[in-house]
């Protein structure tokens, strides 16, 4: 293993820990506002799904459909908070760029394609 790869192990596995601890978070607190129904069914949506992609990303032969699931849940995250005024959508985008970098993920040796370059092995 080398050292890319290895401190791509370590930004997969932090990732997706940190994600599934802040959506189950997310998914057990209260409704903010009853008025919102359909915006806090759409919430707990999003996080169930962060749940599922952050551990997808965690198991090295589904690290592409977890990082899939996980850019597709920040884009819409990303999107229904700017369509409310919210403006403070930067770690959904560092995020959303962490998981990127796992796309060119080659789930046969868990090696990427960023560590080698691009190059196989």
């Amino acid at each position: 293993m080398t050292s890319r790869t290895g401190s791509l192990t370590v930004l997969r596995m932090v990732l997706g820990a940190v994600l599934a601890v802040l959506s189950v978070v997310t998914l057990l607190r209260p409704g903010v506002d009853p008025h919102a129904a359909h915006l806090n069914l759409l919430v707990r949506a999003l996080a169930a799904a962060e749940i599922a992609g952050a551990f997808l990303l965690l198991v090295p032969r589904t690290i592409r459909i977890g990082a899939v699931v996980l850019l597709a849940v920040f884009a819409v995250a990303v999107a229904i908070h700017l369509l409310h005024g919210e403006w403070n959508v930067g770690h959904l985008v560092i995020y959303a760029a962490a998981a990127q970098v796992f796309l060119r993920q080659d789930p046969a040796d868990g090696v990427s394609g960023i560590a080698t370059g691009g190059r196989p092995s």
